[in-house]
């Protein structure tokens, strides 16, 4: 039903889209017409993120998968293109310019969209359908076979973005779905584009509705069919300006007179004009730009999608037929077949034919005043026929003799059926052909083809032809196994029988011999055919392939032609995909110490495989190169990883590590995600936990003479570590500081201690003494409990005999 208080559609459509240029009023091609579906590209013309541009994220629809609101309105406007294209025949590309921008909106009512003609208005070109007419140029190009106006596209479209936002139509929001029904409460964003195509390829006039001026004073392509119906029926371009204008709004009486409308006008229940039953077109009586007399009538039952205001019924039937009507060629997919349902047959039997013509679209046309006609074999005789139709179809004669040619009429779903009864001629014998041809009309092509033909065998009585394959014994296997099996004719042919013998996967399995043949001699013994499988490197699985078993080649009738089962087998893979790595050629150290592992693949990738490795503590040990990439060229040959030990300064003894194999990564779904087992490592260490303290600067004295030495330690620890310092006589002498400490930060910076020589004040002589240090005290393991030998000094009685003065 029509919602013209909600959305319409086309209320500025062929207002700007008319430009003329004099330099091709008259034009002249010298190209044949070359009947080809129609191309029609879609450009979008909308900037960044605008319109068909637009970024937002939205989720698919219905037949719709694409993820940004503009990708998924410029998939739903092409899917509009996409329907046209189907029907339409044209060896020129149709080129649209399509844009998305504000138009007119309210919450109540929209111009949902607009389109027309972009390109140059022609007339008096090669292959016009009627002369000092205007033509839009899509329409033209169709008909002239080239492009006339290359520089511009033919069709300029634009709609309104803001459908659905707040403020325009918020409640009735577009629908993108494609190829099914929109969702309730929507607006069917792909129907509308429909509509305004229709209107680009020529559903307007190019008259002026309100004054009823014509172009340049000539009609166009669409205005000679219309017709004023009062007082008399009267063609536009027959009226004055002022009997055009009074027409266009005289609601009722403006009508449609083309033959290819009135062809499918019954369908209509209401639309049609009370006395001459042509179609109605929209002429209201206030006018209406942009609507008024582009359309049809909005009294049409059942509805069509060419109607002012969006309809919730896309249905095209008049339309197709108008675009006959003003010059556009169309295409069908018409199948035709004819069958006596037999192989063979005796010479002197009767045989039924059994004809179907079914028009399968994809275009709502109804095929009138096609025909349907034979030609008859000599050797059939006695012939009659009969003619009929279902879902609508009808045929112009239902009956007679002999060879016929009859006007059929098929609508969409039609279909028509003919039975035609024979008798064979008692002397023929050989290959019978009944052969049944479609005759279009000429605007009507058919993608289908428009002739079929049945082929009989007619024998003489002789037993048929018959071709016997025996049962397969053994396995076709890529490890050498083979299969056979054995093929013998049935019946003696009157001339040598040859049968070819192939595989339909060379890469699989070979036959041999490659034919065989029999004669009359022969034809009882059974000869037999090998099967070899085919070894390959890659992992395929099991694969299925059949023996072509050819179609007889012979002079024999019987046998001519006749085309035994192929024989089905498997050959059996013996491939398996994987990853190996191999074992490691020793352990990594500290010190530097390199490694090796290889990487191979087990069976021939279709795709490149990358292997990426990495250790699993980049602190011991580090491998490379990373990934390892293998072709279908190197899969075979072992690529080598070096693994290089990492040193550290910590006594952690020989640490074991891995080297992972991440999962594979390939477009082969063999080994795409394939995990090769990983790679065990151990790293050498060549740190121990020690202190190290070097030896006293000198003696101390007791008169206070000091003396030095350093202590650092040999390894970084895990946590900090106390080392206590202290003299084994406190009388001789003093260390400091009592404790040292040492952190995993600085643990290899030497720390000083000071021993001061004491005085007892007894004569003792120089005495001998020690400075402990440690034992240590941390958390580190290694390090807790840890003592260095005691620095051993003296302590001189005094500088003097320090220096050997008595």
């Amino acid at each position: 039903m029509a919602r013209p208080d909600q959305a319409s559609c086309c209320q500025t459509h062929g207002k700007r889209m008319i430009r003329i240029n004099s330099v091709l009023l008259l034009l002249i091609s010298l190209l044949p017409l070359n009947l080809a579906a129609a191309t029609i590209v879609v450009n979008n013309i909308n900037g960044p993120g605008v319109g068909f541009n637009d970024t937002t994220p939205v989720s698919p629809v219905a037949g719709n998968p694409a993820t940004t609101l503009g990708a998924q309105r410029l998939a739903a406007f092409q899917a509009a293109a996409d329907e046209w294209a189907a029907m339409l025949v044209s060896p020129v590309t149709i080129r649209i310019n399509a844009e998305m921008i504000s138009l007119s909106c309210s919450q109540n009512s929209a111009t949902l969209g607009s389109a027309g003609p972009a390109g140059f208005v022609v007339r008096d070109f090669a292959n016009a359908p009627a002369a000092n007419t205007w033509f839009p140029q899509a329409l033209a190009n169709s008909l002239t076979g080239q492009d006339e106006d290359p520089s511009n596209p033919d069709i300029s479209a634009r709609f309104n973005k803001d459908v659905g936002t707040p403020g325009c139509l918020e409640s009735l929001p577009w629908s993108y779905v494609i190829g099914t029904s929109a969702p309730p409460n929507t607006l069917p964003f792909t129907d509308t584009v429909i509509h305004e195509i229709g209107h680009g390829l020529g559903f307007l006039s190019f008259v002026n509705s309100a004054t009823g001026e014509m172009l340049s004073g000539r009609p166009d392509h669409y205005s000679r069919f219309l017709m004023d119906e009062t007082p008399t029926p009267t063609l536009w371009p027959a009226l004055s300006n002022a009997g055009r204008a009074a027409s266009a709004t005289d609601t009722g009486n403006l009508t449609w007179s083309g033959q290819q409308v009135g062809n499918v006008a019954g369908l209509l229940s209401a639309g049609r004009h009370a006395s001459s039953n042509r179609v109605r077109m929209y002429a209201p009586a206030q006018l209406s730009s942009g609507s008024s007399v582009s359309h049809w009538d909005t009294a049409l039952t059942p509805n069509e999608i060419m109607e002012p205001s969006l309809q919730l019924s896309n249905e095209k039937r008049l339309t197709n037929h108008l675009m006959l009507d003003i010059g556009w060629h169309e295409q069908l997919a018409l199948a035709l077949d004819i069958t006596d349902g037999l192989d063979d047959i005796a010479a002197g039997s009767g045989t039924s034919y059994t004809i179907t013509l079914a028009n399968q679209g994809a275009a709502d046309i109804t095929v009138v005043n096609a025909t349907l006609s034979n030609v008859l074999p000599a050797a059939l005789q006695s012939v009659s026929w009969s003619c009929g139709g279902s879902g609508g179809a009808s045929c112009g004669s239902a009956n007679g003799n002999g060879a016929f040619s009859v006007n059929v009429s098929v609508p969409l779903g039609g279909v028509i059926t003919m039975a035609v009864n024979a008798t064979v001629d008692p002397g023929f014998e050989g290959q019978l052909s009944h052969q049944v041809d479609l005759g279009l009309p000429a605007q009507l092509s058919n993608t289908e083809s428009s002739t079929a033909t049945d082929t009989t065998t007619v024998d003489s009585g002789l037993p048929p032809g018959g071709v016997t394959v025996s049962a397969v014994t053994g396995t076709v296997t890529e490890a050498g196994g083979s299969a056979s099996f054995t093929v013998v004719l049935d019946n003696a042919p009157e001339a040598s029988v040859m049968l070819g013998i192939s595989s339909s996967d060379l890469t699989e399995a070979t036959v041999a011999p490659s034919s065989l043949m029999f004669t009359d001699a022969n034809w009882s013994t059974p000869q037999q055919v090998t099967v070899s499988g085919v070894d390959d490197d890659i992992d395929d699985g099991d694969t299925p392939f059949n023996v072509i078993i050819a179609a007889a080649s012979s002079a024999d009738a019987r046998y001519a032609g006749l085309d035994p089962d192929d024989v089905p087998l498997v050959n059996l893979d013996d491939d398996m995909a994987g990853i190996s790595l191999s074992a490691i050629s020793g352990d990594t150290t500290e010190a530097g110490g390199v490694a090796s592992f290889s990487v191979v693949l087990l069976s021939e990738p279709l795709h490149n495989v990358s292997v990426a490795v990495a250790t699993d503590d980049a602190s011991e040990g580090l491998a490379g190169p990373s990934p390892v990439v293998f072709t279908s060229s190197d899969w075979d040959t072992p690529q080598w990883v070096d693994v290089t030990g990492v040193d550290d300064d910590v006594d952690d003894g020989d640490v074991a590590y891995t080297i992972v194999s991440s999962p594979a990564v390939s477009a082969d779904a063999s080994y795409n995600g394939l995990d090769a087992a990983d790679v065990a490592v151990i790293n050498l260490d060549d740190d121990t936990a020690a202190l190290i303290v070097s030896a006293a600067s000198g003696p101390t004295s007791e008169d206070g003479g000091t003396a030095t030495f350093t202590v650092r330690l040999a390894s970084q620890p895990t946590a900090s570590v106390t080392l206590p310092v202290s003299s084994n006589d406190p009388t001789e002498g003093s260390a400091s500081p009592a404790s040292l400490q040492f952190g995993p930060g600085d643990w290899n910076q030497a720390q000083t201690v000071t021993v001061t020589g004491l005085d007892d004040g007894i004569e003792d002589g120089d005495v001998a003494y020690s400075v402990s240090v440690g034992p240590g005290s941390s958390s580190d393991p290694k390090y807790q409990g840890l003592a260095a030998p005691d620095v051993q000094l003296v302590n001189y009685r005094g500088a003097l005999f320090r220096d050997g003065f008595e």
